[in-house]
């Protein structure tokens, strides 16, 4: 009972003496997380760390005192009319009347779900192979024995079982009553995986395993079951998939059904797509499109099908021309992704596409647009697939299906949809993805400062948020998204939202940094909740109860409750009270200007910060930083990158996070010109030790600093984490992907467009200025990291040892990019706080130095 105390009540240090916070008080730190709010907004669960045992789960009512904790308690979940409360502990599950608080349990539970309106709790024991249904009004127990597997449909209110019976596998049905009945529909010799419901409630798909006398692996059939919605279901169409060519082959993969339930998707393998290249041998040709050649000269491996369910008739979505398509919900047509007119990749900035749009009926495909941006956020199908929009020419295009008509959308507003701070080459970048309304009425766009309202024929458009005037940038607010069967066709479709139920938006000040939460409503506007000079962050919804976390460097987050219209809202629940018997830093920006940009910086102070004291500075950098102005960061001895802002500023050192502003060839020449400002800017607004700066980089952010160490004499010591450091190289190189690496100087972070023998590209490569180095440097890297492939750090270690240039390099065995291994975070941590110590504080040189 001891810790429940120091983690909810917390020791009262106020008439205490400050202490300095030591990494010996680090593991004392704690948050909280899965915070989840019941559908009725009447109550609340979340589960609060414990550094040094098993988490807390707390259950709570939003308005009143009424709180119960438990110890080990994990997977909270309230049934979906808010009347239970269930969670597990190790493999009991618990479940708790929130209405007369009765409490029971069960053990030997691994997880559990309920059905429509919360009427059945199931509980699954996977090693018994059971389901355990109990009916909570009557507290009614009833298992289900020899389940395969369970799927339940789309309104919770069928479940759909496979049970194995001596060498049969039976599939059935049960519809949640007080007592459970089981009904089985079919039986099958196969393995009977890969359960799909269709929307209505009334199919259902599925594999069935099969072993032909020529392959060595097993295919699968395709079932297709149609039945009657009744007590006692009765089928009334059973199809499959062996009309399905000869050729194909079906795997056990993705299985999905269009949303009038009319096509069902699922992936097949071309059975001529096995052909080894003799001897093993990969041909390289200058006349490849693509290097390296994808195996098997194939550029996919699985195809995706269209199985049109009456009249029975199958369509092959992609090919190998096309391989890259994603089918609209409804399933009529299908949105064409085609880049092979624009490979190889270097000869056209490797991001551009034609679109088309095919019609899985026919097979037929029509030309939409050519020629645009293929990059995250820029092409996207509508919910219902009426409508494919595109951002060219910094404006976002549509096309509607229907009237087979393209317009631009915002060509005649007066604002950027433009992300205006992006500088990165190639084309530009929008501010947001569209969203939709509810079928596909509208569509909500985002400019630089503001979210808009537009029909999808132009002819009307509304600015629902007034960012502009006050300088504050609007964006959708939703960690709701899921991710599902149709994965990876994710990044091309679109979201639907109920403008009458309200769409929460976050509001971030370019200024200042503060951040807000409004709601907008169709019926009422834009509804502001709270705005604060905080960080906001976990913000849910349920009626007029809105719960979120408020943090700031300098403030442990809060778990907030706030009812509409009133002006704040009520804090239910602090972590690490004890951090008021401490010391801390606060942050601070700073703004400047470099490289034609205006600019802003994090800066944080050390603790217990004297005016009349001195500090030394590290600087850390990475593209724009200061977004982490308000970011609370735990002290931590373990670190994937070795280096914690808040363990720098207890140990007694100011910590920058500068922006910085890039101009495409001069990655190099950018990322110093901006620090250097940054700093300068630093020194002249708090006590800072000029004389004792250092820099700290990593993975992109470890070439610039890098480079400036080559140019600038300004920083007394410099780590380099996973960078960068011989760009021609990388430039001839692949990635962690395999890809070639020319992509990343055409159009993202390294900004090179220019031919990698040029004056402008060897200018910018480190290693080969190394001579010109004379601050101290530590490199280190990850033995198995090919994203920012280690033997970079090698390199540059090699050419600073030959120069006789002071360096050291670690490297971390079986690590990649960042550091997993907790031994080698603590390590890493330990060695960079030492080696600042060290130069920036005179402290004595550490041993593993030599």
């Amino acid at each position: 009972m001891q810790l429940l105390v120091l983690l909810f009540v917390g020791l009262d240090a106020s008439a205490q003496e400050k202490k300095t916070l030591s990494p010996a008080d680090y593991d004392r730190w704690y948050g909280f997380h899965h915070t989840t709010l019941s559908s009725d907004g009447q109550w609340l669960h979340y589960i609060v760390e414990n550094p040094k045992g098993e988490d807390t789960l707390v259950v709570r009512k939003v308005n009143g005192s009424w709180k119960q904790i438990e110890l080990g308690g994990a997977k909270g979940q309230f049934s979906p009319r808010s009347d239970w409360f269930v969670f597990m502990k190790k493999n009991q599950l618990y479940y708790q009347s929130l209405v007369t608080g009765s409490k029971d349990s069960l053990a030997g539970i691994d997880g559990f779900f309920f059905s429509k309106g919360g009427t059945h709790l199931i509980g699954e024991r996977k090693k018994e192979k059971e389901l355990v249904f109990i009916h909570l009004a009557t507290a009614k127990l009833q298992v289900i024995a020899s389940v395969a597997s369970c799927l339940l449909s789309l309104d919770r209110s069928q479940l759909a079982l496979v049970q194995r019976s001596e060498n049969r596998m039976l599939l059935s049905l049960l519809h949640f009553s007080e007592a459970i009945h089981v009904n089985k529909i079919a039986d099958f010799d196969g393995i009977i995986s890969g359960l799909a419901w269709n929307t209505r409630g009334n199919g259902l798909a599925f594999f069935e395993s099969v072993s032909p006398a020529n392959e060595s692996e097993a295919s699968h059939v395709v079932h297709y079951l149609t039945f009657k919605r009744q007590r006692v279901p009765k089928i009334i169409l059973q199809q499959s998939s062996e009309r399905l060519p000869s050729d194909f082959q079906v795997p056990q993969s993705r299985l999905f059904f269009s949303t009038d339930d009319g096509q069902l998707f699922f992936d097949v393998m071309d059975r001529r797509d096995n052909a080894v290249p003799p001897n093993g041998v990969l041909v390289w040709s200058s006349q490849a499109k693509v290097l390296p050649p994808p195996k098997a000269e194939k550029m996919i491996s699985r195809y995706l099908m269209c199985w049109h369910l009456r009249p029975n008739t199958f369509v092959l979505v992609n090919d190998e021309e096309h391989p890259l398509v994603v089918p609209a919900t409804s399933g009529k047509h299908a949105l064409v992704i085609d880049k092979a007119a624009y490979l190889p990749h270097f000869e056209h900035q490797g991001i551009y596409v034609d679109v088309y749009l095919q019609d899985l009926k026919t097979g037929g495909k029509k030309l939409i647009v050519q020629k645009i941006n293929n990059e995250k956020n820029h092409i996207h199908i509508s919910p219902q697939g009426n409508y494919i929009t595109w951002f060219a020419d910094k404006n976002w295009w549509i096309y509607d299906v229907l009237f087979d008509k393209s317009r631009c959308l915002t060509c005649f507003t007066n604002t950027n949809f433009n992300d205006l701070d992006y500088d990165r080459p190639g084309s530009f970048l929008p501010n947001d993805k569209p969203h939709w309304t509810i079928d596909d009425k509208a569509i909500l766009l985002t400019d630089f400062y503001d979210v808009w309202l537009f029909s999808p024929d132009g002819k009307s458009r509304k600015r629902l948020t007034n960012g502009f005037r006050t300088q504050g940038q609007f964006r959708l607010f939703d960690d709701r998204l899921t991710m599902s069967v149709r994965e990876n066709l994710f990044q091309y479709q679109a979201q639907a939202y109920n403008l009458e139920q309200g769409i929460i938006l976050k509001e971030v000040n370019r200024q200042t940094l503060a951040e807000g939460i409004s709601v907008y409503q169709a019926h009422k506007g834009l509804q502001t909740i709270v705005t604060v000079e905080d960080k906001i962050d976990s913000f849910q919804q349920a009626g007029d109860t809105f719960v979120y976390n408020l943090s700031d460097f300098d403030k442990s987050p809060e778990l907030v409750v706030h009812k509409a219209n009133r002006p704040y809202g009520n804090v239910v629940q602090r972590s690490n009270a004890h951090q008021k018997e401490y010391h801390w830093g606060k942050s601070a920006l700073i703004h400047y200007t470099a490289n034609e940009a205006t600019l802003k910086g994090a800066l944080f102070y050390p603790a217990n910060y004297n005016p009349e004291k001195e500090y030394p500075m590290v600087v850390k950098i990475y593209e724009r930083m200061s977004f982490l102005l308000r970011k609370y960061v735990k002290p931590s001895s373990y670190s994937t990158i070795g280096f914690n802002v808040t363990n720098y500023t207890q140990a007694g050192y100011f910590v920058l996070l500068p922006d910085i502003a890039y101009t495409v060839n001069k990655p190099g020449e950018s990322a110093l010109e901006c620090v250097l400002a940054a700093v300068e800017k630093a020194v002249g607004s708090a006590s800072i030790d000029a004389k004792n700066i250092g820099l700290f980089g990593h993975s992109f952010a470890g070439f610039e600093v890098s480079y400036i160490a080559t140019e600038s004499h300004r920083f007394k010591t410099i780590v380099s984490g996973s960078g960068w450091h011989d760009l021609v190289g990388t430039y001839l190189s692949t990635d962690d992907y395999g890809e070639s690496n020319i992509w990343r100087f055409d159009t993202q972070q390294l900004r090179i467009t220019a031919p990698y023998y040029s004056t402008e590209f060897l200018t910018n490569s480190p290693v080969l200025k190394a001579y010109q180095i004379s601050t101290p440097m530590l490199l280190w890297s990850g033995t198995e990291d090919l994203r920012v492939n280690w033997r970079n750090s090698v390199a540059m270690q090699f050419a600073l040892w030959r120069l006789g240039k002071p360096s050291t390099l670690l490297l971390y065995p079986k690590e990649g990019h960042v550091l997993e291994e907790r031994q080698h975070q603590y390590d890493l941590s330990i060695k960079t706080l030492e080696w600042y110590n060290h130069y920036l504080k005179g402290e004595p040189k550490p041993e593993w130095v030599e």
